[in-house]
């Protein structure tokens, strides 16, 4: 598949290219969120907002052709705060519980 293409056709806001973008990646994308959060709905949920926020700053890509890698940081990123998040949230819990 032509990634530049692709990014250019969602640029000029072309709404089968984003179908496009979410079919070809999301797979990818959910299996670095399941690989670091072990649960498939936060994966889901994970893999959702990484290619949300990957649409939003679609214009930050420097290269195109490198966008899987991209995607994959962004999952990896977003997986990690959200554990961090959550283990911040159980030990609040714990402390208002005790």
């Amino acid at each position: 598949m032509n990634y530049k293409n692709l990014i250019n056709r969602i640029k000029q806001n072309d709404n089968s290219a984003v179908i496009e973008f979410y079919n070809e990646f999301y797979k990818e994308v959910y299996y670095v969120c399941y690989k670091i959060t072990e649960n498939e709905k936060d994966a889901e949920d994970i893999a959702q907002e990484t290619l949300i926020k990957a649409l939003d700053k679609l214009d930050s890509l420097k290269n195109p052709e490198g966008v899987s890698a991209w995607l994959k940081t962004i999952a990896n990123n977003l997986s990690i705060n959200y554990l961090r998040k959550k283990q911040m949230n159980w030990r609040l819990f714990l402390l208002t519980t005790t």
